[in-house]
């Protein structure tokens, strides 16, 4: 399959074009098929219509030129003209919106004028007319939109280290090489969150990590006290993490403590520490060396080491686990606690998901859910008897009823179990929703919760007698559930009631999607080879032998 390439505009109303090497200095180390496009200077209209189906688009709209000496003739603006001028601009943002509403990633940097205060005075009337627009802007932004305080960067790194007023007056180009790098690493995750480059776990570690003190070396009931000033430190460092949770970033313990220890610890500040011993998806508390914890931890989420960040206070435990998984992000405590809180935001965004679906909020739960199951599992001999005892159900959705953000997020996750792995985004997938073809998505559930929405489905009717599944893919997590069966026998069965005689399934072989082949052989229907690692499987659906599974459908949208 031909790799999709990845667009990327940028518009602005000034000079922005040294931002396209830093962009591609970032791009080529991933090996991401991308490609960057520039808008025509000071056109944002009309450039967000040229640009609009693009796969990112990334807005600077500078107030220092929305007019010639923009900075210089606002001081002497009356209250009307500002009106005026203020309600010119909320109008084109509403335009802006409006055109760029089906463009599933827009990067829209909010207004300032902080680099050109220059006393008190100055300061107020730029903040209060910037302050309006952005008020605004987060008011009518639609989901599909990032606002970027460009603001913040002014304040962590001073506005005098990221401009260059020479080239401003001489290009209208007001930025340094140094502001576009440190744009580039701030922005950089909202635009690879589709290739799975966002983080996904936080380990931590626990003594002098999540409390000042050690369990068992000092006094536990004197540890986190807030009557102390480091341990009010770590009540606002719990405090962030446990929003971490929230957000469905899955949290992690990888600690040198007696579990049993730990747990009492846990137990004993339960009314004072925000983090409980629940919000942990895994602990590992033990005396092994944090490297296999680590190995476990990524085995038992089956989720890469590229995907998560390791926090410690102890250099020397940082340096081995990265010598161990060098795609590992680590970090360590600041020796300065009042910094720590800074280093948690900053890791913040690197777990970055623009539209959080359900399925993200309850991967916690889905993980201790599944380790009910696995104990369960044990007591029985016979897989059929294990799977009959879960009472799992399937619900089925079409149409209107697809949740089109979870669709989308399974199209460019999924790979194991996935027949040809098009990642469509969700522009193609609601076109695909309104054309003469199907998508299907299901969810799971059994008697220990629901697994969310894990599975989809995409076919083309061709002619009165014959259909083409596109696209069949499924979570990892339900592998083994024979979910598959089930929804395929769903399939074919709708497609046999519409008079169709035929399913040819489309499958593109590679190194991930085994699972999903083996699955396919499995149905011994009539396999031909088209082109490369590209095959069709046909399914006469009068003569389908349905597989027997102890799913029960409900009654799900049709």
């Amino acid at each position: 399959m031909k790799k999709k390439i990845y667009n990327i505009s940028i518009i602005s109303n000034s000079t922005v074009f040294p931002i396209r090497s830093v962009l591609d200095e970032k791009f080529k180390k991933k090996k991401i098929s991308y490609k960057i496009k520039l808008g025509t200077y000071d056109n944002i209209i009309e450039d967000v219509k040229i640009h609009k189906n693009s796969d990112a688009i990334i807005i600077f709209w500078d107030l220092f030129n929305v007019m010639e000496n923009f900075h210089t003739k606002i001081l002497n603006f009356s209250k009307s003209q500002i009106e005026v001028l203020n309600n010119k601009i909320k109008n084109d943002i509403k335009t802006v919106i409006k055109i760029t509403a089906n463009c599933p990633n827009v990067i829209f940097n909010n207004f300032t004028l902080k680099p050109f205060g220059q006393n008190t005075e100055s300061n107020l009337i730029y903040k209060k007319f910037a302050d309006n627009l952005n008020i605004f802007l987060k008011g009518n932004v639609k989901k599909n939109t990032t606002l970027f305080d460009i603001e913040d960067l002014f304040y962590k790194y001073g506005a005098q280290n990221l401009v260059d007023f020479q080239k401003f007056y001489f290009f209208k180009s007001l930025y340094n090489l140094n502001f576009y790098k440190k744009y580039v690493e701030k922005v950089y995750p909202f635009l690879v969150e589709d290739f799975g480059y966002s983080k996904k776990v936080l380990i931590l570690d626990c003594d002098n990590t999540l409390w000042d003190g050690i369990i068992g070396e000092n006094d536990n009931k004197k540890m986190f006290d807030l009557e102390n000033y480091k341990s009010r430190i770590f009540f606002d460092i719990q405090t962030l993490i446990k929003n971490l949770k929230k957000s469905g970033v899955i949290l992690a313990l990888n600690t040198k403590n007696n579990f049993k220890d730990l747990k009492n610890f846990f137990n004993l500040k339960k009314n004072i520490m925000p983090l409980k011993f629940s919000d942990f998806a895994i602990i590992k508390s033990n005396w092994n060396n944090k490297t296999k914890n680590i190995f476990e931890i990524s085995k038992e989420l089956n989720i890469s080491t590229n995907s998560m960040i390791f926090l410690d206070d102890s250099p020397y435990e940082l340096d081995l686990v990265k010598k161990k998984f060098p795609d590992i992000l680590t970090r360590q405590v600041p020796k300065n606690l009042t910094d720590y809180p800074g280093l948690i935001f900053d890791l913040s965004k690197l777990f970055f998901k623009k539209i959080k679906t359900k399925e993200d909020l309850r991967k916690t739960e889905y993980f201790q859910e599944e380790n009910k199951r696995k104990r369960m599992k044990k007591f029985y001999i016979s897989d059929d008897d294990y799977l009959k005892s879960l009472k799992i159900k399937m619900k089925i959705s079409t149409g209107k009823n697809i949740n089109l953000d979870r669709a989308h997020q399974m199209c460019q996750k999924i790979n194991q179990f996935n027949f040809t792995t098009k990642r469509y985004v969700k522009t193609e997938l609601r076109k695909l929703n309104e054309k003469k073809n199907k998508i299907l998505t299901f969810e799971l559930k059994d008697k220990f919760g629901e697994y969310g929405t894990t599975g989809m489905a995409i076919y083309k009717i061709k002619n009165n007698k014959l259909a083409i599944l596109d696209s069949f893919l499924m979570s990892c997590r339900i592998i083994g559930r024979k979910a598959e069966f089930t929804f395929l026998n769903y399939i074919i069965k709708e497609l046999k009631s519409k008079g169709i005689e035929k399913l040819k399934i489309n499958f593109e072989k590679n190194e991930k999607n085994l699972p999903a082949q083996n699955f396919l052989n499995n149905l011994k229907v009539k396999r031909r080879q088209n082109k490369g690692q590209k095959f069709i499987f046909e399914v006469q659906t009068n003569k389908f032998k349905f597989n027997k599974c102890n799913i029960n459908i409900l009654n799900g949208t049709k």
